[in-house]
């Protein structure tokens, strides 16, 4: 299995479209996509299911705002995505869980700010994002 994870900055999903076709990955989970880039990754082909966590929300966004998504080819599918709860981005932070033949795992996501200013919003995010894989028991060994 190859899993590839990386932040696309937006509007720069173009320059990624080509090492997305060269690395071939089975999972893909990407942050800072925006709904053009999106929509570029499905268009590829490269890809048999997805979510992106724009589409799970009830907030109205435009296409600079940027969410998290995650790509999944054959023989993998995506049984259910989830939003994230309590944290300061839930439009950011999605977790996935996936298939493949009779094991089910579960795969999140985040696109948490950077920078001195969003100092305490990083940790709330970490800090829900962590308690909500937690309490996912069914995936604990």
């Amino acid at each position: 299995m190859r899993v590839a994870t990386w932040y696309v900055n937006g509007s720069k999903m173009n320059m990624h479209k080509d090492l997305i076709q060269q690395v071939n990955p089975h999972i893909l989970a990407v942050q800072g996509l925006t709904l053009a880039g999106y929509d570029n990754i499905t268009r590829m082909g490269n890809f048999d299911d997805w979510r992106f966590s724009m589409n799970l929300t009830e907030k109205k966004y435009t296409g600079r705002d940027r969410g998290v998504g995650i790509f999944v080819k054959y023989p993998y599918t995506i049984k259910n995505a989830y939003l994230i709860p309590n944290t300061p981005f839930a439009e950011k932070a999605l977790a996935t869980e996936i298939i493949d033949r009779d094991t089910l795992f579960l795969l999140g996501t985040a696109d948490i700010p950077n920078g001195e200013d969003y100092r305490e919003l990083k940790a709330a995010s970490l800090l829900a994002f962590t308690q909500w894989m937690k309490e996912k028991k069914e995936y604990q060994n």
